[in-house]
């Protein structure tokens, strides 16, 4: 199943609910795949805990609000969650 390590403080579906978003206690931000409940990637970079989360429908692009008082945008490649290793 899905678990983290603090409390959770923020998540969020994509719209074709195959990925979640959740921050964590501290000032991780992870996303997970819900499908195979495994955690796809992990974002530590941001000044401040955050404390809220948005998908944007195009599944591309999500928005983060944290203590800081910002609001960030962030785009990632989808191909990145679909990349497959030949082998």
């Amino acid at each position: 199943g899905i678990s983290t390590s603090g409390a959770v403080k923020a998540v969020d579906f994509s719209n074709d609910s195959r990925r979640m978003a959740l921050s964590e206690e501290g000032r991780l931000l992870s996303v997970w795949d819900v499908r195979d409940q495994v955690r796809v990637v992990d974002f530590d970079d941001f000044p401040e805990r955050v404390t809220a989360l948005a998908f944007h429908p195009d599944g591309k692009t999500y928005a983060s609000g944290g203590e800081d008082g910002y609001v960030r945008v962030h785009q990632f490649d989808q191909a990145y969650f679909d990349f497959k290793f030949d082998f």
